[in-house]
């Protein structure tokens, strides 16, 4: 036999290797014995389906793998019985996008804030301070206020490294020190999570009834809460303040929503999209609040005489007139 013919020959094995190998995928007897159907409809790439030999080998089965259906396997877990999850590259896509505006969003806000407070100073009191003292914060709320943001100051650092700690300490640590120090760091963000929340609905319930919206927090927004010489009226907290709150309301509950879900995944029965937008919004709101953190630490240590109210409790007089002069008239009266 010359080398044509044996070239013809197997070619025609090949072929008809192929064609069976596509029969055999589709025979019903073995799907109905095992109680299973395999997707013929591709949603992931939208080829079109065709009945008998597609022109590749398995195409069908590939077609199955890829649509995300759950099959019957023997193996006991979540999606076990999906051998491939293609959502599951969207949600990588999608959580290193926000990652990589995260690694430049962040510096760039802290650098922009420590920037204006080296450039403006502190914001001086219009009659300096009167030497009279009064009690602004209960020792209660202290407590509230600086366990919520010591809790969210680890969860942001421990998080932090787990987002963007390979990139930067692999080199300098090696990989086996930097893997001890990312375990750690998920073990404690794991931990200081629940106590987060905990002090997150304590705050909110000791401090939502002022931040409501009030006659004249407007002007407040209007005038540049009065970071530009014009004095502004305002009652126990600022419009900014009110915002700053409601930012920590709903991505504080946000970040522990879905912390515990990704925590405790039985929650959503190991639904693995579930838990993949979980992440997303995790990340995504953890990051707002970071951002309106470093606004909110830079109005404490410019403003001066604003300190003391969250480390003693009480504020001079003068400090109450110049920022929260309606609050200041109420208690006075």
């Amino acid at each position: 036999m010359n080398s044509f013919m044996r070239t013809l020959v197997l070619f025609f094995l090949l072929f008809n290797y192929s064609f069976a190998v596509e029969k055999t995928i589709d025979a019903p007897a073995y799907t109905q014995e095992l109680k299973h159907s395999y997707i013929v409809e591709d949603i992931v790439v939208k080829t079109p389906t065709k009945t008998g030999y597609s022109g590749v080998p398995g195409a069908k089965l590939w077609r199955s793998v890829r649509s995300g259906a759950l099959h019957s396997t023997q193996v006991i877990g979540d999606d076990a019985g999906i051998l491939i999850n293609a959502y599951g590259e969207d949600w990588r896509l999608l959580k290193d996008q926000i990652a990589s505006i995260d690694i430049i969003l962040i510096p760039l806000a802290l650098i922009t804030v420590a920037l204006i407070y080296l450039i403006f100073g502190k914001f001086k009191l219009s009659k300096g301070f009167s030497g009279k003292l009064i009690e602004r914060f209960k020792f209660t709320e202290i407590v509230i206020h600086w366990g919520t943001a010591a809790s969210f100051i680890i969860l942001g650092l421990t998080g932090l490294m787990l987002l963007f700690g390979r990139f930067f300490l692999i080199p300098l640590l090696g990989e086996e020190a930097f893997a001890t120090l990312v375990e750690f760091s998920m073990d404690t963000h794991d931990i200081i999570g629940p106590v987060f929340s905990v002090f997150l609905i304590a705050m909110i319930i000791k401090f939502i009834k002022d931040n409501f919206y009030q006659k004249g927090d407007i002007n407040w927004l209007l005038n540049g809460g009065g970071l530009f010489g014009k004095h502004v009226d305002a009652w126990r907290f600022n419009l900014g303040e009110k915002m700053w709150f409601w930012i920590v309301f709903f991505a504080g509950m946000l970040i522990t929503l879905s912390g515990y879900i990704m925590l405790f995944t039985g929650i959503v029965s190991g639904q693995r999209e579930i838990i993949e937008l979980m992440n997303i919004l995790h990340t995504a709101s953890a990051t707002l609040m970071i951002l309106g953190m470093f606004g909110h630490i830079y109005m404490g240590v410019a403003l001066e005489g604003s300190m003391s109210a969250m480390t003693t409790g009480k504020v001079d007089e003068n400090w109450a007139k110049d920022h929260h002069n309606l609050w200041h008239k109420n208690i006075k009266d």
